[in-house]
């Protein structure tokens, strides 16, 4: 994962979330996220898909909660004040990307979403869920897709930050 956008995005949290908000991490994988919040929130959960990710990890030991299950049938977003999806959304379809974006709004959360700009990527530690379904992203293609529900905030190389209208 490309790090380049963390101190823009946890200035972003920082100034949208309060010290006791809930934050749902969205693919936490080795957990970079918790490190990045961790200092300043104390009620961060996470949802993982892949479930060796959760021993090898530690993610036990980093979130409250740890969710094992895909995103797309997580239903409980209304619990947090900011839904992070630092690259997640190239590793679904469109259509499942839609309806996540739309349960994240439609619960009230707010959500930050980080996706690399045409980034191929295959199979990695032997889960499937690594794979980059939207391999194909740009501004102009994120604008079409999801242009209703997202607005770029932050663009650094190929790695661009979005947040929920």
């Amino acid at each position: 994962s490309n790090r380049t956008n963390e101190d823009f995005v946890k200035t972003y949290i920082h100034a949208k979330v309060k010290p006791e908000g809930r934050i749902l991490d969205v693919g936490p994988g080795a957990g970079l996220n918790y490190e990045m919040l961790k200092d300043r929130y104390s009620n961060i959960d996470g949802v993982e898909v892949f479930e060796p990710y959760v021993a090898k990890y530690s993610l036990l030991e980093k979130y409250n909660n740890v969710f094992v299950q895909n995103v797309v049938d997580f239903e409980n977003f209304g619990d947090y004040d900011l839904v992070l999806m630092g690259d997640v959304l190239e590793h679904l379809t469109v259509s499942d990307s839609v309806k996540v974006l739309e349960n994240i709004i439609n619960s009230g959360s707010h959500g930050v979403i980080q996706v690399p700009y045409q980034y191929v990527q295959g199979i990695l530690e032997d889960n499937i869920h690594e794979i980059h379904i939207q391999d194909d992203l740009t501004a102009e293609i994120m604008q079409e897709r999801y242009g209703k529900y997202l607005t770029r905030i932050h663009l650094v190389g190929f790695m661009a930050v979005y947040v929920t209208k």
